[in-house]
C-alpha cells in the first residue's frame, strides 16, 4: 500500500512538473532564437555601415549561382561579421547553427531544392527586389531611408524562403510575384503559435499568428503539409501590409 501511495505521489508530481518544464524549455528556445536574430540584425547594421548604409538585399539563391551572386546572397555576405570563414557553397550542406531556430525541425522542406528557395535558414529578410519593384528594408533601401525603424520589420522567422513579403498587397499584385516569398505561406510560428520578429532598429518582439482562409501554397506533398509535418503553416499570417504599411516598410 505504501508503495502504491509513493508511486501515486510521484506520478502526480510528474504530471504537474513535466508540462511546466516543457513550457520553460520552449520559452528558453524562443529567447535563444530571438537572441540569434538580434545578432543577425547587428551584423546587418555593421554590413550596412561598411557599404554606404545599404541594407543587405533580400532574395533567393539562383539555381546555378556564379561567385558574385554567392557573395551577394545575404547569408554569405554577413558571415565575415560572425568571423566565420567557409567556402560559400558549403553553406548549403553545413549551414552555421545560428541560422537555424532551435524549434525549426525542417529548415530544408521536403519537395524544394535548397538553391531554389534558400532554405538554409529559419530566418528571412523583409523585402523583395528586382528590376520592377522594391519592397521592404531589404528591397534595395538604405538604413537611413527607414523612416520609423522601431516599427519596421527587418527579419522574421520562416523555413521556406530567405525573403518575406505580402504578395497580396495592392502594390504587389500587378507584378504577379511568386507566392514562394509570401508570408501567409512561409511564416514560421514556431513558438506557441507566435514568431520572433526583429525590427530595423535592432530590437526584437513576438507576434501572434492569426487565422486566415487564404490558400496560396503550391505544396508538393500537400497531404503531409496539411497534417502538420512541416514547420510552416498556411493558416497563419503576419499583419497585412494593407493594415500596417509601416510594419512592412518602404515600397508598400
Amino acid at each position: 500500500m505504501e508503495l502504491l501511495v509513493v508511486t501515486g505521489i510521484i506520478s502526480l508530481l510528474l504530471a504537474i512538473t513535466v508540462p511546466a518544464l516543457n513550457r520553460v524549455r520552449n520559452i528558453a528556445k524562443s529567447v535563444y532564437c530571438s537572441s540569434q536574430m538580434r545578432q543577425i540584425a547587428i551584423a546587418i547594421h555593421s554590413h550596412s555601415g561598411d557599404n554606404n548604409q545599404q541594407i543587405t538585399k533580400a532574395g533567393s539563391m539562383p539555381a546555378n549561382p556564379n561567385e558574385e551572386q554567392l557573395r551577394e546572397f545575404w547569408l554569405i555576405a554577413l558571415l565575415p561579421y560572425f568571423q566565420i570563414k567557409i567556402n560559400p557553397m558549403d553553406i548549403f550542406t553545413d549551414s552555421p547553427k545560428f541560422w537555424i531556430c532551435p524549434v525549426d525541425k525542417d529548415p530544408y522542406p521536403e519537395g524544394f531544392g535548397v538553391c531554389s528557395h534558400g532554405g538554409i535558414t529559419s530566418y528571412a529578410l523583409n523585402g523583395y527586389i528586382d528590376e520592377r519593384i522594391r519592397l521592404g528594408p531589404a528591397g534595395g533601401y538604405k538604413l537611413n531611408e527607414i523612416k520609423q525603424a522601431s516599427s519596421c520589420m527587418l527579419i522574421a522567422e520562416t523555413s521556406m524562403a530567405s525573403q518575406i513579403y505580402d504578395a497580396q498587397h495592392s502594390s504587389v499584385l500587378p507584378y504577379n510575384l511568386s507566392p514562394v516569398g509570401h508570408h501567409r505561406a512561409t511564416s514560421g510560428f514556431y513558438h506557441n503559435n507566435s514568431m520572433n520578429v526583429v525590427y530595423a532598429d535592432g530590437h526584437a518582439s513576438s507576434i501572434k499568428g492569426t487565422k486566415t482562409d487564404v490558400q496560396v501554397w503550391p505544396v508538393v506533398n500537400r497531404a503531409a503539409y496539411q497534417a502538420g509535418q512541416y514547420m510552416y503553416w498556411s493558416d497563419l499570417t503576419l499583419p497585412s501590409a494593407r493594415e500596417d504599411v509601416v510594419f512592412w516598410g518602404p515600397g508598400y
